[in-house]
């Protein structure tokens, strides 16, 4: 068996080294692949780091004191770039909308009015439906990527609205007055207090929604065939 995989190997050697041409392309095809491969990928798998931030578009159309704080906090998030006006204009939502659907940005980040007073309400929040933050998203961006840069800002942004809203809820647990945001009176040491539980404080009352931006088309997504035959064929071309 072994002799005959070596006079195979001596076959095969002999007569490669006599086509050129098969010999160069042996060497070369592989390169030529690796090459191609990772311009097209390049940046891919660095996006969202230091050496190549993620420039998120921001539309705040509250500009309240917990959306303030938000923004301080953002600075100090690495790999991230945030953008509230372009070209000296602050942005709305019908721009940051354009700009995902050109590909010139792969997410725009939208507060809504009101969205502080809502949060700073007597007991932490209105009555109602709780304000909408809204991820508006290119769907062509990498989603592993998206989700981590999402989870960061949603990070940022719950803890923000902890911080705010816990102060009035604190002050109507102890029945004393609302103070600033993150601000509350110690009580007396004689004061009769209850006990504070979660179901005083709750959830900050936020939803966050991922949504495509308006007027873009997208297609249906491809079937495991659509996707593995032309891969592979290439794969086999190679």
């Amino acid at each position: 068996m072994v002799l005959s995989i070596l006079a195979i190997l001596e076959k095969e050697m002999k007569v490669i080294l006599r086509d050129r041409q098969a010999l160069a392309l042996l060497f070369a095809m592989p390169a030529f692949f690796i090459l191609v491969m990772s311009y097209a990928l390049e940046g891919v798998f660095e996006a969202g780091s230091r050496s190549r931030p993620l420039e998120v578009l921001v539309v705040n159309l509250d500009e309240g004191p917990v959306t303030q704080s938000v923004r301080e906090d953002w600075k100090a998030l690495a790999g991230l770039i945030f953008h509230e006006s372009l070209d000296g204009r602050k942005l709305n939502r019908e721009k940051g909308e354009a700009l995902v659907r050109q590909g010139a940005y792969p997410l725009a980040l939208v507060f809504p009015k009101g969205f502080s007073n809502r949060i700073l309400g007597p007991s932490g929040s209105q009555p109602g439906v709780p304000p909408t933050i809204e991820f508006i998203h290119d769907p062509a961006t990498n989603e592993r990527l998206l989700a981590g840069v999402k989870g960061l800002i949603e990070g940022v942004i719950q803890r923000r609205v902890m911080m705010a809203s816990w102060a009035g809820k604190l002050g109507k647990a102890y029945g004393i007055p609302s103070a600033p945001m993150g601000q509350v009176r110690e009580p007396a040491p004689d004061e009769s207090l209850p006990r504070v539980t979660g179901e005083i404080l709750g959830d900050p009352e936020v939803v966050f929604m991922s949504v495509p931006p308006r007027g873009l088309k997208t297609g249906r997504n491809p079937t495991a065939t659509e996707q593995n035959v032309p891969a592979y064929t290439i794969f086999g071309v190679f």
